[in-house]
């Protein structure tokens, strides 16, 4: 008897048969070698007895729409349809949705490990240094993400509204509202104008005999200012003092320097010769400026307080 070589339904041929490779890797994936739909071989990717799946290289999902993409129901789900992406979410509504956090911890919904900030900076870039949190502009320039000193609780609000110019004030104890005030600053003055009153401190403190700047305020071109200072200077034991109270005024012209008015009034109480107080006009720095002198080999400490006004034209 012949034998035979194949066997078939009358009018099919046996183009279809499948043989695989002499030996195969347990678990492993079979799929097609060539494209003649007749051999097979190993693949890299293992489906283990538990249906675990190891050896995946890479992975292209084709699909478009619906979520082409889900991971133990909500922990990953990508949403094609959409172009969205949930961490925690079934159902994302922004491009990255990340599930809210909880008083547990490892629960926060972002978390930064600290590391070394880029040596140049980037765009959009996010980085931590494992002190300070930074975002990166577009110019690009690092910038350093504030934090409140004590907290949120030192943020300030305001009213729904408010005056255009008003300088904003204090409304109550808690150091977080603030209110209107009656006092208007206008965005650029009209004819002659005077600017509020203001009061502030200066201390120094001397070891030498030379002539030591304590009141140092600047005026600009078109400026005229009035002032009275009241100041105290005394030896560090006490053993000698220095009072003083000066009324005077500087004034500056448009393109010129600061100079300073005449006849200007000092009255001075002391119980050391050596010491003094005197009027500067410092064009180096365009201020008006109030110089004491100490002792040599002695320490002595100055404070005063200084209340002025501007007349302010219009240039």
């Amino acid at each position: 008897m012949s034998q035979i070589a194949n066997l078939a339904p009358t009018g099919t041929a046996p183009a279809g048969d499948v043989v695989g490779p002499a030996s195969s890797t347990d678990n492993a994936i079979a799929r097609f070698d060539g494209t003649t739909g007749k051999l097979i071989q190993n693949s890299g990717v293992l489906i283990d007895d538990s249906d675990n799946v190891t050896g995946v290289t890479s992975m292209i999902i084709d699909g478009a729409t619906g979520n082409v993409l889900i991971v133990d129901t909500d922990t990953l789900v990508v949403d094609a349809t959409n172009d969205r992406v949930g961490i925690g979410e079934a159902t994302p509504t922004a491009a990255l949705h990340l599930k809210a956090g909880t008083a547990t911890a490892g629960t926060g919904p972002l978390k930064f490990t600290s590391g070394t900030n880029l040596t140049a900076p980037e765009e959009g870039v996010v980085e931590f240094d494992g002190t300070n949190l930074f975002y990166t502009d577009s110019t690009p320039t690092r910038q350093t993400l504030a934090v409140l000193e004590g907290g949120a609780t030192n943020n300030v609000g305001s009213a729904g509204s408010s005056t255009d110019n008003a300088i904003a004030r204090w409304d109550g104890a808690t150091g977080q509202l603030v209110q209107d005030s009656g006092w208007i600053i206008e965005d650029a003055p009209a004819g002659y104008t005077g600017s509020e009153l203001i009061q502030v401190k200066d201390v120094v403190q001397t070891t030498d005999a030379t002539p030591t700047d304590l009141v140092q305020i600047s005026i600009d071109e078109d400026e005229m200012l009035v002032m009275e200072t009241y100041l105290n200077g005394f030896q560090s034991d006490f053993t000698d003092s220095i009072s003083a109270c000066v009324r005077c005024k500087f004034f500056r012209q448009s393109g010129g320097d600061v100079t300073a008015g005449t006849n200007p009034d000092i009255w001075i109480s002391e119980s050391d010769a050596d010491t003094d107080v005197t009027l500067v006009a410092d064009t180096a720095n365009q201020e008006a400026t109030i110089q004491v002198t100490g002792v040599a080999a002695q320490t002595w400490n100055w404070v005063s307080y200084t209340r002025y006004f501007k007349t302010i034209t219009n240039s």
